[in-house]
């Protein structure tokens, strides 16, 4: 909050040690990176969230295919975008990228997914923040954009209702290790029947229609918290499953806990606190 309205005549070139770097709540039009940021070889951090970035070039990041800063999180929520240009991110790699409460429309949201096509990064969090939501409804195609980038951990958070067909959601994301669902209003997740990569699902204050009845050959770690609609407990098929917390649910179980129950002879934790057991 300095009224900072261009990263351009910025004093910060020569902090080559620089590891964090806060522009945040300013009126910044532009995404376009200072030639000085090619002196910042240390950059984990840069926090752009709540300001005025509408449109992302490709001559924006030019300073990040000269140079590229590998373990740079980026985050860019509460910008009004409208337009990230086609093969602006193509072979950047990036450690994060925050993009929460941007869009106006589930349109716009697809176009600027489309226009991240391939980026490689570790973190990629979209959605909304709880007091801040801008769509109504999400076009589930929003999420196809993402065949076109490499991604190891995603997460989305607080978007209301996905129209359509929820059978092949996910198909984008079949190979990320971490996944993370925190306030998304889903139903019936079939999609997670099939056999998908994940090691680590999470699902955190979510609407269900009833549990996911979930058959990952690969998932070790699974979080189901706070969740609401779902009464009862539906055996899985999860044998490499290690950690299982299911707290806060008000689950009822038939019966617990045996491996026909859970799918896993593997299983180190266990949380069923805080439901009708």
């Amino acid at each position: 909050e300095t009224n900072l309205v261009s990263l351009n005549d910025f004093p910060i070139g020569h902090l080559k040690t620089l590891k964090e770097l806060n522009v945040a709540h300013n009126f910044i039009h532009s995404f376009k990176l200072p030639e000085y940021f090619s002196n910042l070889p240390n950059l984990e951090h840069w926090d752009l969230s709540n300001n005025k970035i509408q449109n992302i070039y490709y001559e924006d990041v030019k300073v990040l295919h000269q140079m590229p800063l590998l373990n740079l999180s980026l985050d860019l929520s509460l910008n009004p975008l409208d337009f990230i240009e086609p093969g602006t991110f193509k072979e950047i790699k990036l450690s994060g990228l925050t993009l929460r409460s941007n869009f106006n429309s589930s349109d716009v949201m697809k176009t600027c997914i489309q226009g991240l096509a391939g980026l490689k990064i570790n973190r990629l969090v979209l959605g909304e923040f709880k007091n801040e939501r801008k769509l109504q409804r999400c076009d589930r195609s929003f999420l196809e954009g993402l065949c076109n980038l490499t991604i190891e951990q995603f997460r989305i958070a607080y978007l209301d209702e996905f129209s359509g067909d929820h059978t092949d959601l996910f198909n984008c994301l079949a190979n990320v290790s971490v996944i993370s669902l925190l306030s998304i209003s889903l139903g019936s997740l079939q999609a997670l029947l099939k056999d998908f990569r994940w090691q680590h699902l999470e699902m955190i204050n979510c609407n269900f229609d009833k549990f996911p009845a979930l058959k990952l050959s690969s998932l070790k770690k699974f979080v189901f918290t706070d969740n609401k609609g779902v009464s009862s407990f539906t055996e899985f098929k999860l044998p490499r499953l290690q950690y299982l917390d299911l707290k806060r649910n008000h689950l009822s179980f038939k019966g617990c806990c045996s491996h026909t129950d859970f799918g896993t002879t593997k299983l180190k934790h266990l949380d069923l606190s805080f439901n009708d057991v």
